[in-house]
């Protein structure tokens, strides 16, 4: 069979295990916690994360897989809730959130979208209730809020707009089965 090696705290595995063939060749490096497997993929010789990880809640379920390149995230990633549904979607580059972020909430309904530039948010960015109505809408420039946003709360809807990521010009509060502004006020940069 294949062998195992690796430490142990007590009578649980602890820490980075290796699995390999009889012929010493490395098969998949496996990340233990209080004896619960909580990752595994390949490290390198010098122990950095490369290619395919995946890693794990204690209770054993799949909490995420994607791509490692010298220890930092990239590429395509998948998070999953307890429940084994996927919660969020989305892109690193270098370790960073890059394009477009997608979240879910446990019905599988969209929850939210986002978008980053290597870790900045950057673009539109939008926010759903349970129910499918948009609650949040707008854009992001260099992680600063920008342009006009709309907020839409259990009886009214906000619309306003941001410079330089705060509160700029007039908002106004629109009560829902109303027309006319219930209420307006003015921002100057914040």
């Amino acid at each position: 069979g294949n062998i195992i090696r690796g430490g142990y705290a007590g009578n649980d595995r602890q820490g980075v295990f290796h699995v390999e063939r009889p012929t010493g060749e490395k098969i998949i490096n496996q990340v233990y916690q209080m004896g619960k497997k909580v990752a595994e993929g390949m490290l390198d010789s010098e122990g950095m994360r490369q290619g395919q990880w995946k890693e794990y809640f204690l209770s054993g379920d799949l909490k995420a897989e994607g791509e490692y390149q010298d220890n930092l995230r990239v590429g395509a990633w998948k998070y999953y809730n307890a429940y084994g549904e996927v919660e969020q979607t989305g892109k690193y580059w270098k370790g960073l959130p890059h394009d477009e972020w997608i979240w879910y909430y446990p019905s599988k309904k969209l929850h939210r979208k986002e978008h980053y530039n290597k870790g900045k948010l950057e673009g539109e960015y939008i926010e759903l209730d349970t129910a499918g109505n948009v609650v949040l809408e707008g854009n992001y420039e260099d992680d600063n809020k920008v342009g006009v946003w709309k907020y839409q709360l259990h009886d009214h809807l906000e619309i306003g707009e941001y410079q330089d990521g705060e509160k700029n010009g007039v908002w106004k509060w629109y009560y829902f089965n109303t027309d006319e502004p219930a209420f307006e006020g003015e921002f100057v940069a914040g």
